[in-house]
C-alpha cells in the first residue's frame, strides 16, 4: 500500500512546494521549523512532518472538485498520518473546507463498512482517525464512536490517546 500511496501522490503533486502551500494557511512557518528541525529539535521535526502530511492532503483537496476513490483513500491516509504526528497543524481555512473533508472522511468510512465482514484494514484506521480528529468537540458522539475504535484497533495508541483527551 505504500508503494500505491507513494506513487499516487507523485502522479498528484502540484508545481507548488510545501512552503508554498504553507504561507498564510498555518500558523506554523515551515521554514522556521525546517531550521529548528534541522538542528536537531525533535519537536519541530514532528511539526514539519505533520505538515507535510497535512499539505499532501491539502494539494489534492484543490487539485479538483471532484476526486476518486484513490484520492480519497491517499487525503485520508496524509490526513491521517497528519492527527498521528501532530493535530494540532491541521488547521482548515474555514468551516466549509472543513466540511468538505468531514464528507470525504464521512465516503470513506461508509466504503469500508460496506466490505464483507467489515474487515480491520488501514483505511479502516485511516478513516476512524480522521473522523475522530474531526469531531473532537462532539464529547458523546466521539465517546461511543472511540470505544468501538478501540475494540476494532487494540493495539491503536491514537484512540486511546483521543479518550483521555475528549
Amino acid at each position: 500500500m505504500v508503494n500505491a500511496v507513494k506513487n499516487a501522490l507523485d502522479s498528484l503533486k502540484t508545481s507548488k512546494s510545501i512552503c508554498e502551500l504553507s504561507k498564510g494557511r498555518s500558523k506554523y512557518d515551515y521554514n522556521v521549523l525546517s531550521k529548528y528541525a534541522n538542528q536537531g529539535s525533535i519537536k519541530a521535526k514532528r511539526l514539519c512532518n505533520a505538515l507535510e502530511h497535512f499539505f499532501a492532503a491539502w494539494a489534492i483537496l484543490i487539485e479538483s472538485d471532484t476526486l476518486t476513490e484513490q484520492q480519497e483513500n491517499i487525503l485520508v491516509h496524509e490526513l491521517s498520518e497528519c492527527y498521528r504526528l501532530e493535530h494540532i497543524v491541521a488547521q482548515f481555512p474555514d468551516s466549509e473546507m472543513r466540511e468538505k473533508v468531514g464528507k470525504i472522511v464521512d465516503q470513506v468510512l461508509c466504503r469500508c463498512r460496506e466490505m464483507p465482514d467489515y474487515p480491520a484494514s488501514q483505511l479502516d484506521e485511516d478513516a476512524r482517525v480522521c473522523y475522530a480528529s474531526l469531531r473532537m468537540d462532539s464529547h458523546e458522539l466521539i465517546d461511543q464512536f472511540l470505544n468501538s475504535c478501540k475494540q476494532k484497533y487494540p493495539k491503536s495508541i491514537y484512540y486511546q490517546w483521543l479518550v483521555r483527551t475528549v
